[in-house]
């Protein structure tokens, strides 16, 4: 009695280990295993642009991830590691997906998924670092470059060393017949474009000039009855009107500058100023919009200071935010003693970033609090070393910002919603050259794009005159 009782206790635990491992013994299932997101619809990796595994040190594991579309909504994605069993997780609601293993630098996974038409795929991954994926010098630029613009297809270079603005094939960075030459001697500085391929070019010497997409022939700007140029700088378009100021320099070494205003010019076949602003801080650089505002921002008094004649900021800076219906200065924030300068905006327009041009150095507002959230006293710090500058701010439309350390030959990312600096899937700074301390590139400004089908950000150096390729 005994033993049959006892077969019957081992036939009734045969029976639920069987009913309990499907999902482990076979090959047919997996087991469930759902990563439940803290935003239920909302991808956990934004900024992801294709699957991607990366080694978290500080954790221990390894992070497979894929972008937003990759896979049907809530779809059932597996992923098999190595030495493991077959995991099964559930995507997104917007067909991304995350997955965490333990794991090092030297794991791979096989992932197995149904793309957003039906199509199968599986797809064998290893951990990468983001700088691996850095193309160096896959185009050249012109002399002395020193902005990078993308418009109808072609890559546009402002090249202050020839008095030109040059365009490039997009796919191969080649260079076309397309280009817009400015005066002799004018040293070319920034430009915008319009939605048609029009757009304005400022230059340092040679006043501001608009260009149609046919001819692309320059057209001097009239200042009649308004101050005439000084140094022209940063320029912007919002509807019909062009934005652009002129930080009005009257002497260097040392620095003497005068009130800095701002120009509102009206295109057309007779391009003219309009409108001025005088700014309250001296030494307006940078001007973008939001679509609804204008933001310009002042650097301050800026000198270079021996022994080493680095850029030292003097008198403080900030940002003015104006009412383009009213020309009228509606907003200001002060950053303090610390050169602001370049601009960008988070996607929502909620944040404005500000780089430094005195220090690698970022500041950040919260536009819809009227708050300012990093400023001199606690700026975010990509970078310690001395004598250095951010050059651009450049953000994706996911919200992922590129921001350069000018001396170092170092790109960083920041999160533009949070604030973090290199955040999944960038992780770590991208360095140009790696085994090198001396200043072989210089990343002048970049641009996110897309070439080739596949997305990333486009880099101009104005040391090497070089394009170079980091696919995000």
């Amino acid at each position: 009695m005994t033993r049959c009782i006892l077969r019957i206790k081992i036939l009734f635990l045969t029976l639920l280990l069987l009913t309990a491992v499907p999902f482990t013994l076979g090959c047919t299932k997996a087991i469930p295993l759902i990563y439940e997101p803290t935003s239920p619809g909302v991808s956990q990796v934004p900024f992801t642009t294709r699957l991607v595994a990366r080694y978290i040190a500080a954790a221990g594991q390894v992070w497979i991830a894929a972008p937003v579309n990759w896979t049907r909504p809530y779809h059932e994605v597996t992923v098999l590691v190595p030495g493991d069993l077959p995991r099964r997780i559930e995507a997104q609601a917007d067909g991304s997906f995350l997955y965490k293993f333990p794991g090092d630098e030297n794991s791979t996974a096989t992932v197995d998924w149904v793309d957003p038409d039906g199509n199968s795929h599986s797809q064998q991954v290893s951990v990468t670092k983001a700088p691996d994926a850095l193309e160096i010098g896959v185009g050249e630029a012109g002399l002395y470059p020193n902005r990078l613009y993308v418009s109808e297809n072609l890559v546009w270079v402002i090249n202050s060393g020839t008095d030109e603005m040059n365009s490039y094939d997009l796919d191969t960075l080649e260079e076309t017949s397309l280009s817009v030459i400015t005066p002799e001697f004018s040293s070319p500085w920034e430009a915008a474009f319009a939605p048609d391929g029009a757009g304005i070019v400022t230059t340092l010497f040679g006043g501001v000039h608009t260009f149609e997409p046919l001819d692309y022939a320059p057209v001097l700007v009239s200042t009649d009855g308004f101050r005439d140029w000084v140094q022209p700088n940063g320029v912007t378009i919002l509807g019909d009107k062009a934005w652009v100021v002129d930080p009005n320099p009257l002497h260097y070494f040392p620095t003497i500058l005068g009130t800095g205003w701002v120009s509102v010019i009206q295109p057309g076949d007779e391009p003219s100023v309009v409108n001025e602003i005088d700014c309250e801080w001296q030494n307006p650089q940078n001007v973008i919009t939001d679509g609804t505002y204008i933001y310009v921002c002042c650097a301050g008094v800026i000198d270079f200071m021996p022994p080493d004649f680095f850029a030292t900021p003097f008198t403080p800076g900030g940002v003015h935010v104006i009412d383009p219906a009213t020309n009228e200065i509606v907003g200001s924030y002060e950053l303090g003693i610390g050169g602001p300068s370049v601009m960008v905006l988070s996607p929502d327009n909620r944040y404005l970033y500000v780089g430094s041009n005195t220090s690698a150095w970022v500041y950040r507002i919260d536009l819809e609090n009227s708050n300012i959230i990093n400023d001199v006293t606690n700026p975010i710090i990509l970078s310690d070393q001395e004598g250095t500058y951010v050059p651009f701010l450049e953000v994706s439309d996911a919200g992922l910002i590129a921001a350069a350390v000018f001396n170092t030959d170092v790109i960083y990312f920041i999160d533009s919603f949070t604030g973090e600096v290199d955040p999944f899937p960038v992780l770590e700074p991208i360095d140009m050259d790696p085994d090198s301390d001396e200043l072989q590139y210089g990343p002048q400004d970049a641009v996110f794009t897309e070439r080739n089908g596949e997305g990333g950000l486009l880099v101009l150096s104005s040391i090497a005159s070089e394009f170079h390729w980091l696919p995000i």
